[in-house]
C-alpha cells in the first residue's frame, strides 16, 4: 500500500473515533441524592424480601388544616385576634351568611355582625389540624387537634363545621 493511501485509510479509521470525543468531555454528571435507607426490625425469615426492603411513596398521612369557630363557651373567648385572622374570619362568616345582613331566621347569631360575634366572650377562633391517614374512606372519622387563638379555654364549646385544606393553616391575604 502506498504511503498516501495508508494515510487516508488511517484518517478514515480514526474519523469515527473523533466523533465520539466531544461526548467524553465537559461537566461531570451531578450525583443523585440518595435518601438514607429505612432500618426495619424484620424477623430473620423475612429479611431480604421485597416487603422488608421497599418503602412505598405517597402512603404517609396528609396534613390538613383550617381556621374555625367554637361557640357556646362559658365566657372564656372573645379576646383580640391578629388582624389577618380577624379579616379572614369576617370574610368567611360573611360568605356563609352569618351576620346582620342575613337576619332572616331571627337567631341571636343573626342579630350581630361577624365582628361582634368574634368579640363575644362565648365564641373563639381556633386552628384545626389533622393528619389524615392514607386511603381513609369517605365519611370515616379521624382525630383533629384544635388550638384556641383567642380564648383561655374551649371547655363546653361546640366546633362549627370547618373547611380543611391540605397543608398548614393560612389566612386571607397571607403569602403562601
Amino acid at each position: 500500500m502506498r504511503p498516501r493511501a495508508r494515510s487516508r485509510a488511517l484518517v478514515f479509521a480514526l474519523l469515527p473515533a473523533l466523533a465520539f470525543l466531544p461526548g467524553c468531555g465537559g461537566e461531570k454528571p451531578k450525583p443523585i441524592d440518595v435518601k438514607p435507607s429505612v432500618v426495619r426490625d424484620v424477623p430473620p425469615p423475612l429479611r431480604g424480601t421485597v416487603g422488608a426492603e421497599v418503602t412505598f411513596a405517597g402512603v404517609e398521612p396528609v396534613l390538613v388544616s383550617g381556621i374555625g369557630l367554637v361557640v357556646g363557651l362559658n365566657g372564656t373567648g372573645g379576646k383580640p385576634l391578629p388582624d389577618q385572622i380577624q379579616a379572614t374570619m369576617e370574610r368567611e362568616m360573611g360568605l356563609r351568611g352569618i351576620g346582620k345582613a342575613n337576619s332572616g331566621s331571627g337567631t341571636a347569631i343573626d342579630q350581630r355582625s361577624p365582628r361582634e360575634l368574634l368579640r363575644d366572650p362565648n365564641t373563639a377562633v381556633v386552628i384545626v389540624q389533622a393528619a389524615v391517614p392514607p386511603g381513609l374512606p369517605q365519611g370515616a372519622e379521624f382525630d383533629v387537634y384544635v388550638e384556641a387563638v383567642n380564648a383561655d379555654s374551649l371547655e363546653g364549646g361546640l366546633l362549627w363545621t370547618t373547611d380543611l385544606q391540605v397543608g398548614p393553616p393560612s389566612t386571607f391575604g397571607a403569602v403562601k
